[in-house]
Formats: structure tokens, sequence, C-alpha cells
């Protein structure tokens, strides 16, 4: 009799396997589909969510792109002091609700970020969404991002005149986007002139006294709902051979 019910138990037990394996596998998946979508969120757009689950489930295929985008990049001023003046835990806290602020407000106008630099903001505007207007959409972020700084609390930072300020630097142009690295860890990311060449307007901020500077690729593709004025000449300068420009004073507060 033992055995007959041990037989009965063992054949109950296989037949039940299939479906709890195939239970447990889809609780598996969706927990795994709920982590890579609360990732995402935290530096896309929602809506473009999909596309980029997409393009991680084609990863091993090591398909790359070459698309026009819009860079954006952003940086801390004088952030070394920042860093002399204050704790580990006052920078780590000041930087992390700079970047709450600013990521957010990339997103907002369907910009994607590539990386974070130190204190630095890489951000793509044209990986999805309507192409013309990401220029539009990398101008207007970086209006706010100025805007807003503002909203970020320093209370507990040691800061000259308490508060700080930021540059930042759109640049247009064709760019390689795939997933690059080791075997051990690669991004999904953006490489080409276009990403130097926004680092470089960013650094030059500071020197034409302007928060925000783009170059004329990008000027080229706004419409007149922003305001632009001309900080160089297209043909008065040879180390920017199309110009400078920057949004009107008026768009910041």
């Amino acid at each position: 009799f033992e055995a007959t019910r041990q037989s009965l138990l063992a054949e109950l037990v296989s037949r039940m396997e299939p479906p709890l394996y195939l239970s447990l596998k889809n609780s598996q998946n969706t927990i795994r589909k709920e982590k890579i979508l609360n990732i995402f969120s935290r530096f896309v757009p929602p809506e473009i969510i999909p596309e980029l689950i997409k393009q991680e489930k084609n990863r091993n295929n090591n398909k790359v792109q070459k698309k026009y985008v819009s860079i954006l990049f952003s940086d801390i001023r004088s952030f070394t002091t920042i860093t002399e003046e204050n704790n580990a835990q006052q920078v780590v806290d000041f930087l992390n609700r700079h970047f709450e602020i600013m990521v957010g407000i990339i997103k907002k106008y369907g910009g994607t970020i590539d990386k974070f630099i130190g204190d630095a903001i890489v951000a793509v505007f044209g990986i999805s969404g309507n192409p013309e207007q990401i220029n539009n959409n990398a101008v207007s972020a970086a209006i706010e991002m100025i805007n807003n700084i503002e909203n970020v609390d320093c209370s507990k930072l040691i800061l000259k005149g308490n508060t700080y300020n930021i540059g930042v630097g759109i640049h247009y142009g064709e760019a390689i986007i795939g997933n690059i690295g080791s075997s051990d860890k690669s991004a999904y990311t953006v490489i080409g002139d276009v990403v130097g060449i926004a680092e470089e307007l960013e650094g030059v901020t500071k020197y034409y006294k302007k928060p925000v500077l783009f170059s004329k690729a990008v000027m080229k593709h706004i419409n007149n709902q922003i305001s632009v004025e001309t900080v160089i000449q297209e043909k008065t300068n040879t180390d920017w051979p199309g110009g400078l420009y920057s949004p009107s004073n008026q768009t910041f507060q």
C-alpha cells in the first residue's frame, strides 16, 4: 500500500511540475520586467521605455545605428570648490538633489540620460519622438534647467552666495548609437564628435558669460518659439565657424 501511495504521489507531482514551473517562470519574468521599467523610468521618458527594452533584447546582436541627435552637456560650475568646502556626504546629497530636478526636466522634454560624469550630465534628444522637435526640446530643457537651480535645496551646503550655477552646451549632429563595452560590462550609449562639441560648448559658457550656448546646427533647427541671440557672428571666429548662439536673456528668470 505504501509503495502504491508513493507512486501516486510521484505521478501527481510530475503532473504538477510543468504548470508550477511555468507559473514560476512567468512570475520571474514579471519581476524582471518591473525591475527594468523601474530602472529605465529614472532616466528616460516613460513613452520611450518599450523601445529601449526592445533595443536591450537585441543587444547581443551588436546592432548599432547612425542617427542625428541633439546632445545636451551640463556641468556644475566651481564644483571643485564645493567639494573642498563640504564633506563627502554633503556633496553626494547635494548632487542627488541636483540630479533629481535636472533629470526630471530632461525627461519632461523627451531627453534620455546617456551618462553621469561626476557632476556632469550627458543627455540625448532624438532617440525617439518627432525629429523636427528635438532641438527645440533640448534648448527648452536647458532654459528650464537654468531657471530651476533655485529649487535645488542647498541649505546644508557651504556655498558662496548661497547658490551655485551650471553651464549647458548643446550640439546637433550624427552620432553612433549602440551597446559599447566589454563582455563583462557594456552600456547603450552615444559616441561621436557631436558629444565632444557639446562638451566644448559647455566649457566656453563661462568665457562668454552665458549659461547656455549652442551651435549653428542647433540654431538652424529651432523655431521662432525660442528667442535667440547671437553670441559670435558666423564669419568672425575661426574656432566656431558657424557662430555661437544662446537663448535671449529674457528667457531666464
